[in-house]
C-alpha cells in the first residue's frame, strides 16, 4: 500500500508539472485508490485514510468547500 500511494504521489507530481487542472489530478486520485474495503485491515485503515488527506493536501487539493462563485 505504501508504495501505491508512493506511485500516486509521482503520478500526481508529473501531472501538475505538465499542467493538468484540478478535476485530472483528482480523476486520478479516484481511479488509484479504489481498492476493495477488506483489503485494508482494520489496523490500518486510519493510516490508509491519513496517506490519501497527505496526498490531497501535498498537492493543494483539500480545500473542497470552496465554490466557484467565491
Amino acid at each position: 500500500m505504501a508504495e501505491r500511494f508512493r506511485l500516486l504521489d509521482s503520478e500526481l507530481t508529473e501531472l501538475k508539472a505538465s499542467g493538468s487542472d484540478e478535476e485530472d489530478l483528482w480523476q486520478t486520485i479516484e481511479a488509484r485508490t479504489q481498492v476493495h474495503a477488506s483489503s485494508i485491515s482494520d489496523a490500518d485503515r486510519h493510516w490508509w485514510w491519513q496517506q490519501l488527506y497527505d496526498l490531497t493536501e501535498r498537492h493543494g487539493l483539500t480545500d473542497l468547500c470552496q465554490s466557484s462563485g467565491d
